[in-house]
């Protein structure tokens, strides 16, 4: 089995995105090791949702938070207490709610939220 971060590389090169590289390494059955493929895409913030189709996530810091927002990882405190779940929508309520959070305990970043 080929691990091949240079065709990775190669396809970008030649203009496919981050996105469809990995699709077209995920259709080489046998070529790449796929535990290694999900690394990437994790790394790269590509998610699977549950119609196995993609999503992008970015990683900001909670003062970047906005409204309209759509959280894709949970929100804790930095001891790990508990804010909110992934999924909830950023509301001008939650925006304060988090502010407060990190203006008194902190809060663990980078959080997720997911791209349009």
């Amino acid at each position: 089995m080929q691990v091949s971060v240079n065709d990775f590389l190669d396809m970008q090169a030649a203009g496919l995105t981050q996105l469809q590289a990995l699709d077209e390494m995920i259709l080489r059955e046998g070529w790449y090791d796929p535990d290694l493929l999900n690394a990437v895409r994790s790394y790269f913030g590509l998610l699977q949702n549950e119609h196995n189709e993609c999503e992008k996530k970015i990683s900001i810091h909670a003062v970047d938070l906005a409204i309209g927002m759509t959280l894709a990882s949970d929100v804790e405190t930095k001891d790990g207490t508990l804010i909110l779940s992934k999924g909830h929508y950023i509301t001008e309520m939650i925006l304060e709610r988090i502010g407060n959070f990190n203006k008194l305990y902190g809060i663990k970043e980078p959080i997720f939220v997911q791209t349009p």
